[in-house]
C-alpha cells in the first residue's frame, strides 16, 4: 500500500506545521518519515532545532490524517 500525509495547518504539499494555541498565527514546522514493517507502520513526526529556535513559546496541534491506498 501507499501512505500520504495530510495535516490540518499543511502550508503546501509536504510542508507540515503545528498551530500555536495561544497565538493563532504562529506555526512550528515539523517533518514526517514512515516505515513500513509487515503489519505495521510507524510514523515519526520530528521538529528540529532551528524550526523551534525562534518559535512562540507555548503549546502547538495540529490533526494529521493518513490516507492508505492499495
Amino acid at each position: 500500500p501507499a501512505f500520504s500525509f495530510g495535516g490540518l495547518y499543511d502550508s503546501g504539499p509536504g510542508l507540515h506545521r503545528m498551530r500555536n494555541l495561544t497565538v493563532p498565527s504562529a506555526y512550528l514546522d515539523y517533518r514526517i518519515t514512515s516505515s513500513v514493517q509487515a503489519n505495521r507502520l510507524t510514523v515519526n513526526l520530528t521538529v528540529s532545532e532551528a524550526d523551534y529556535r525562534d518559535a512562540w513559546v507555548g503549546s502547538y496541534e495540529d490533526t494529521l490524517t493518513i490516507t492508505v491506498t492499495p
